[in-house]
């Protein structure tokens, strides 16, 4: 579940970009992360819209399933300090969220009995911040360098790439590779 808390909060930065970590978002580009490229697919995407306040309002769509296409997509708002990303989880947001199946919102009957439960899973980072910074790694992604208030829990790292709307990527549970035949 941590890896859909920093999803539903980061954004990419590189060493060249760290003051204005989100330049690409204004661009029309999304941050895909753990992206699978023959497939097409992200563990989750991020995009990012400018505030008249000078924040940025991160719409994130979160894989919830790691085997069936469950997605929640939640709108937060984070701010750029000190060339990361930081926001906080909020149980509002995540209440206040989408849930869908293979894409189709779940009812909303079906969605009020599955939110509390993620909301519940979430509860140990509610209203802490969370800031994320992105270090070029292999392959031309970036990883990411996490960190939330208080120091607890550890976020493992995650790879990210920038992707155009375009470029036909979506939130779905990995394909199953197998190995080729000989």
């Amino acid at each position: 579940m941590l890896l859909v808390i920093v999803a539903m909060l980061s954004a990419a930065t590189s060493a060249t970009e760290d003051s204005q970590p989100l330049a690409k978002a204004d661009k029309g580009f999304a941050q895909c992360y753990e992206p699978d490229d023959d497939a097409k697919t992200c563990q989750s995407i991020a995009t990012y819209k400018k505030t008249t306040d000078g924040n940025w309002e991160n719409t994130a769509l979160v894989l919830i399933s790691h085997t069936q296409p469950v997605t929640l997509e939640t709108v937060s708002l984070v701010s750029v300090k000190n060339g990361a990303v930081c926001g906080y989880v909020r149980a509002d947001d995540v209440m206040k969220g989408t849930l869908r199946f293979s894409g189709q919102p779940l009812p909303s009957e079906k969605a009020a009995a599955v939110l509390p439960k993620i909301a519940e899973s979430m509860a140990s980072v509610f209203d802490k911040e969370i800031c994320t910074r992105y270090l070029p790694g292999p392959d031309g992604l970036l990883v990411t360098k996490a960190t939330i208030e208080g120091g607890k829990p550890e976020i493992p790292e995650q790879r990210v790439k920038w992707v155009l709307p375009s470029d036909g990527y979506t939130v779905a549970p990995a394909p199953a590779h197998t190995a080729p035949a000989e």
